[in-house]
């Protein structure tokens, strides 16, 4: 039967014992080779620089050890394994987690440190998976964002919105991306490029210390100029923490009684 080297075995033939028979030390090349390379070595311990002192040694070593025994220095292989470290799996979740946030659209939203920031909370009588799910169907937003007209949803990561302004004098509208979703947890958004009014958001989602669920909202949006038009900053109103706080309010309400739906139904459009 034929034997196969086991691994330890081939370890073994790779690194067999140093033979030094075959050096002539009245070879004068070697000895030139032999005193170089331990004249490196001594630079290396005299030099003040910490590459320097490493080059120097490393450069008298590799000389030494060719001279002494005919083999060349391997250079190291790098390592074919799957195996990942600890530090680089975690990365790797990272990135995973990430997935979506690199894929936004850049231009979108508002840009860090130049925006107007809102933040509001509510406890909610019901299970955070509900209000979630609630949350993540987009046609239930407009029965409870008073200014939201219309939302249309274009595939899982993109909607248009259409808001009007208090009394429905005028429109604004933009078109939307889901940036990250953590499900029962977390939804993030963006306004892309060209929105009449530029802005960003997140609701979380966190179980409450008593039962239901803590809903946080916040948002973001650019202070609207003559540039964006009238209808950017009559959408926000004189008090744009006070809507927010207002549209909670009616979100609590559809949750904990649906019957409610009906009493918040988004504005029909009388032209049709």
């Amino acid at each position: 039967m034929a034997e196969y080297p086991t691994p330890a075995s081939r370890l073994s033939a790779e690194r067999s014992p140093l033979d030094f028979s075959n050096l002539d030390l009245q070879d004068s090349n070697k000895l030139g080779k032999l005193a170089a390379g331990a004249g490196l070595i001594l630079l290396g311990g005299m030099g003040r620089s910490s590459i320097v002192k490493l080059g120097f040694t490393l450069g008298g070593a590799a000389l030494l050890f060719t001279t002494l025994t005919g083999r060349k220095v391997q250079p190291l292989k790098k390592s074919t394994s799957p195996s990942r470290s600890p530090v680089r799996k975690a990365r790797g979740v990272m990135r995973e987690d990430q997935t979506l946030a690199h894929q936004r659209t850049r231009g979108g939203g508002v840009a860090d440190q130049e925006g107007v920031k809102l933040v509001r909370s509510i406890t909610v009588d019901r299970p955070r998976e509900d209000v979630y799910r609630f949350w993540k169907d987009l046609q239930n937003l407009p029965h409870f964002m008073d200014h939201v007209e219309s939302i249309h949803q274009i595939d899982d990561r993109h909607s248009h919105w259409i808001v009007r302004t208090p009394g429905g004098a005028a429109t604004a509208e933009w078109y939307m991306e889901i940036i990250n979703d953590h499900p029962d947890e977390m939804i993030a958004w963006q306004s892309m490029p060209g929105a009449d009014l530029p802005n960003a958001g997140s609701v979380r989602f966190a179980s409450g210390p008593e039962g239901g669920t803590i809903v946080r909202v916040t948002l973001e949006y650019l202070q609207p100029t003559m540039a964006m038009g009238v209808a950017a900053a009559a959408i926000l109103g004189d008090q744009p923490d006070q809507q927010l706080t207002e549209d909670l309010g009616r979100m609590k309400v559809l949750l904990e009684a649906p019957e409610e739906r009906n009493r918040f139904a988004p504005m029909e459009d009388e032209s049709l």
